[in-house]
């Protein structure tokens, strides 16, 4: 094993051996390109650096120091009027002109031309320089304007344009990025020179600073203030409907996720919606009615029938007391635990729960008569009302014809209830399980081993143990409704989000706007969710599966209440083929 002190030792030297090796190849390193902005600067500046001596300072003549005393401009240009004073010329040396003579005394050449001024010309003229600025003339633009001292170390190309620079600045100090405001192209540093100068010290420069505004360059939207420009219209529209609508509503309580998937950018997308509500929301859940149908005939055997039993038992003490609760059990005729629905007091639940505890397989099945029930029972208004039956979905006496006990329990039902059925093994017909639920905006599930059956059947029960909205209404805005999924919505539980599924054209509808409205009791409430799908979660092709299983579904529900027919089952064939999903119309 090594130790402490080898393994300090090897880490020493690798770091030093590291080091070294950067330190090596540093020339070869390129840390900032030069030309990286190149793309972004319009206007190039080509400045070429020639070795010449700077010429020696002009001295003022002493008269001239002598009238003048350090300072600003302003302080010998002000208020008192005068001259200042100019060097005298007469003491000035002569300057020789060659052959001065003989120029004054050649005579002038005569002119070809008239140098008189001619109005009309003029006029013509000035109009047309007034037109010209017009139209030509950028408008309200103030231009820099700064004295400086020429710099001697620069000479331009002929084509070039100058920047300002300060003689104080040397050509390594121009940062390589453009300067973001001003006239000129590199960033410029002006010193202004307003104190007095010591002896020995050479003058700065005077510089007057003329106040101006500088042209700001266009600079690209900022992502975050875009969203919030466009989503202004947005939170108007929003507010507007809180003042008028007569809805109480939970945007601010419930969470929205909305998941798109496009498999290709010329075939129509796909979104998945889940609704659910926030971590911590003071979201309070309805009291509710609760109605357990529950197959006790033979076809259930008394192993499967037990643990349903005792499933339902366990989740039963959850309910609170202004919840209401009745049991079915059904064989080839209907029993009622009590004639009509009772609140779950404690003492009511003790005696249910020893009901269901003496329970036995036996008799033949008859689900349509128990279903015929629903119709009978009086639920509350206003209240979730919800149905869980347990059977195997295999009638033997009455009624057997799986379209007519959906048909007819769906007609009955109206949507009043939502309908959940569960059962086990693998002798359940799940399509009538299924498609009894669909229909009544419910949801089925089959538990593969018949041993879980009463720890699935207590988690179903505790997941529809708290409602939170009954009776939802979607509005797509009419954008998505014929490929929306599932077109009854289902009750909103806080234990059992909102799924819905749909499709759209990327980059035609790009908005997604929903209203779902329900009611709370004696209060209608309402959520309304507004996005766009480009900021949409990306999801994976299982989203178009969701919808296809949806549509799926859909289709068979029709067909169960109209008649099947070929253009259908060819649809329901043509999903299953394309999206990888299994129906009972599978070829």
């Amino acid at each position: 094993m090594v130790s402490r002190r080898t393994i300090l030792v090897l880490s020493i030297i690798i770091a030093l051996a590291l080091h070294i090796l950067f330190l090596w190849m540093a020339p070869w390193i390129t840390m900032l390109e030069s030309d990286r902005l190149a793309h972004r600067i319009s206007t190039r500046f080509h400045v070429a650096y020639l070795d010449q001596p700077p010429p020696a300072p002009r001295k003022a003549p002493a008269s001239q120091r002598a009238a003048l005393s350090p300072g600003k401009v302003e302080s010998q240009v002000g208020e008192d009027p005068g001259l200042l004073p100019i060097e005298d010329t007469t003491t000035a040396p002569p300057v020789d002109t060659p052959h001065l003579a003989q120029r004054i005394g050649e005579n002038l050449e005569a002119r070809s031309y008239d140098v008189e001024p001619e109005p009309e010309r003029i006029n013509k003229m000035d109009a047309r320089i007034l037109e010209i600025a017009q139209d030509k003339a950028r408008q309200n633009i103030d231009v820099v304007r700064r004295l400086v001292r020429p710099s001697p170390e620069i000479t331009l190309s002929g084509g070039d344009l100058p920047a300002l620079r300060s003689p104080d600045v040397s050509p390594e100090d121009i940062s390589l990025e453009p300067a973001r405001l001003g006239a000129g192209l590199l960033a410029q540093v002006i010193l202004v020179g307003d104190e007095d100068p010591g002896e020995g010290v050479e003058e700065k420069p005077f510089v007057e600073e003329v106040a101006f505004t500088a042209p700001v360059e266009e600079q690209p939207a900022v992502p975050e203030m875009e969203k919030e420009i466009v989503a202004a219209p947005i939170i108007r529209e929003q507010q507007q409907l809180r003042e008028e609508s007569p809805f109480v509503f939970l945007d601010d309580l419930v969470d929205f996720k909305l998941e798109s998937y496009v498999e290709s950018p010329a075939m129509p997308g796909y979104f998945r919606l889940s609704i659910h509500p926030k971590a911590g929301s003071e979201l309070e859940a309805l009291p509710k009615d609760v109605t357990i149908i529950l197959d006790g005939s033979r076809s259930m055997q008394h192993r499967k029938l037990e643990l349903a039993a005792r499933g339902i038992a366990d989740a039963l003490p959850s309910l609170r007391p202004q919840d209401r609760l009745n049991i079915y059990l059904f064989r080839d005729t209907v029993v009622s635990f009590r004639g009509e629905p009772f609140y779950a007091t404690a003492e009511n639940i003790e005696a249910a729960q020893t009901f269901l505890r003496s329970v036995e397989a036996q008799g033949q099945t008859d689900l349509y008569k128990a279903m015929q029930f629903l119709s009978t029972m009086e639920s509350r208004p206003n209240q979730p009302s919800i149905v869980f039956v347990v059977s195997d979905g295999r009638p033997t006496v009455g009624i057997q014809d799986t379209r007519t006990i959906i048909n007819t329990t769906a007609n009955d039902n109206a949507l009043r209830n939502s309908i959940f059925t569960y059962g086990a093994g693998n002798t359940v017909d799940s399509y009538m399980l299924a498609l009894l639920a669909y229909r009544n905006k419910g949801e089925a599930f089959v538990s593969p081993r018949i041993q879980d059956s009463q720890s699935d059947v207590k988690s179903w029960l505790l997941r529809l143990n708290d409602p939170l909205l009954a009776g939802l209404q979607a509005d797509f805005g009419g954008i998505f409704k014929e490929e929306s999924y599932p077109r009854a919505v289902p009750d909103f539980f806080k234990d059992k989000p909102i799924v819905l599924y749909g499709r759209f054209a990327p980059g035609e509808s790009d908005t997604f706007a929903l209203r779902i409205t329900g009611r709370a009791g004696v209060e209608n409430k309402e959520m309304i969710f507004r996005a766009r799908f480009s900021d949409a979660q990306s999801g994976g092709r299982e989203i178009a599966q969701g919808w296809a299983f949806e549509k799926a579904y859909h289709l068979i529900g029709e067909m169960s209440h109209r008649g099947e027919t070929a253009e259908t089952i060819e649809a329901i064939r043509s999903l299953s083929r394309e999206y990888a999903i299994r129906t009972i119309y599978d070829e």
